[in-house]
């Protein structure tokens, strides 16, 4: 493997991860959901702007990335369980139903997302939803958009009380993703500075 003291990239300024914290979205949170999405863009040829959500359970990131030079090591301190990635053809719908089982019945906090941004009513229920792409565009998600989704494994399979049905095995696509963390340190490398 790669040397843990490699440098991938560098922090501006330490990123906080309060795992006492956990009903918000996490800036490590969206960096690490937004490199399971660019995994699958990367993957399957598919421009910044394709419709590629990355997600994953509050309970997998573990720690932040402090300020200075980002190795090899820190990843595997922020995601230290190498989890395979599956992807699924997805709806508007079904994202709108995953954010609100992520914001209203997960006990564990918050699901994490690649640009996702939810519009609460006063119960804390997600009534809609939009996407920032990488290029910076804003989206909003209707029940019938068509959408590709990236999750870990662990959450796909019931972890941290996700319902599997939220992830049909009907509509799981076929790929050839590196795991979480290799997929995080190749974004990473990608990323001049973060923070």
């Amino acid at each position: 493997g790669i040397p843990l003291s490699r440098k991938l990239t560098e922090a501006d300024q330490a990123i906080e991860h309060d795992r006492r914290i956990a009903r918000r979205q996490s800036p490590i949170g969206r960096l690490v959901c937004e490199s399971y999405a660019a995994a699958y863009r990367r993957d399957q040829h598919l421009p910044d702007d394709a419709l590629v959500v990355g997600v994953s359970h509050f309970g997998s990131i573990r720690s932040g990335f402090p300020k200075g030079d980002i190795t090899v090591l820190n990843v595997g301190e922020v995601l230290p369980f190498a989890n395979k990635l599956n992807a699924y053809r997805y709806t508007g719908r079904e994202l709108l139903d995953l954010m609100n089982f992520g914001y209203t019945e997960c006990k564990l906090g918050f699901v994490q997302t690649s640009g996702v941004i939810p519009v609460l009513d006063k119960r804390g229920r997600v009534t809609s939803i939009s996407l920032q792409l990488p290029t910076g565009r804003v989206v909003p998600i209707r029940p019938n958009t068509k959408l590709v989704l990236v999750a870990d494994d662990y959450m796909t399979t019931g972890g941290d009380g996700y319902p599997v049905k939220l992830f049909p095995k009907a509509d799981e696509l076929p790929h050839h993703m590196p795991t979480s963390t290799d997929s995080f340190i190749a974004y990473l490398r990608t990323l001049k500075k973060i923070g």
